[in-house]
């Protein structure tokens, strides 16, 4: 069995986990269906406060509130979560990103779990729309998946580092965003990008794809690495099997 496979059975024998969905609010369904979607026998999900839906808590340093931390066997990432019913929440999400990422350069922010220091390789934003690749909502063709790439980009995209495709106004705030970051700390080891979806390297079955059976990725941008872009499936090992 691949572990493609084994994360499959995993993530949808575990889909819904015992938890009482009418008892949440939106944005706690959102987080209970988000938490369902990245876990597995080799990924833990963890919140600020005990929830039925998480493996358990975790702790910062801060003022800072991210709303979830995912760690997998490779790479461990904070989350900035957004319901995406208006793209002004996104704007202002992306730039709360920053901040925990500038934090977290500057030395001035700590994670642990159950005591545990934590290690941060990027701070992501996911939305209720981060399944299907995305970031923004569908509502008057806001965030359409653009209809290629560009020879270079190509090349990237060929090498694992950015998925095959991307949606373009979620393509276009990550861009800005790594500008703005790469101008501001070009040493950080802190990457800082979204979790979207591998379906995006599949782009041929997007309109016909059962979001469910494709495993979470994080798209990122690490200023001090050889290869500053990173496309990463969670776990990460699930690339090679796909």
């Amino acid at each position: 069995m691949s572990s493609l496979e084994k994360w499959l059975m995993t993530d949808l024998s575990d889909f819904g986990g015992g938890i009482d969905r009418s008892e949440l609010g939106k944005t706690g369904q959102f987080h209970a269906s988000l938490s369902d979607w990245i876990r597995s026998d080799d990924v833990s999900v963890y919140s600020r406060e005990q929830k039925s839906y998480t493996d358990g808590t975790f702790e910062n340093d801060r003022r800072f509130k991210p709303n979830l931390l995912i760690e997998g066997p490779s790479y461990t990432y904070v989350l900035r979560t957004q319901v995406a019913d208006d793209g002004t929440d996104i704007y202002e999400s992306i730039y709360t990103v920053f901040k925990y990422w500038r934090a977290l350069t500057r030395g001035k922010e700590g994670y642990s779990v159950d005591g545990r220091p934590i290690t941060v390789d990027a701070v992501l934003l996911a939305t209720d729309y981060s399944r299907a690749g995305k970031l923004f909502h569908d509502r008057q063709n806001k965030d359409p998946l653009r209809t290629g790439r560009s020879e270079e980009a190509t090349k990237t995209a060929n090498s694992n580092q950015i998925p095959k495709l991307e949606h373009t106004a979620s393509e276009t705030a990550l861009r800005v965003l790594w500008k703005f970051v790469k101008y501001h700390d070009s040493e950080s080891d802190v990457g800082i990008g979204a979790l979207l979806s591998s379906v995006l390297d599949d782009p041929e079955q997007m309109e016909d794809a059962a979001l469910e059976e494709y495993p979470p990725a994080a798209l990122y941008y690490t200023p001090s690495e050889e290869y500053v872009h990173s496309w990463n499936y969670l776990p990460f090992f699930l690339q090679k099997d796909t």
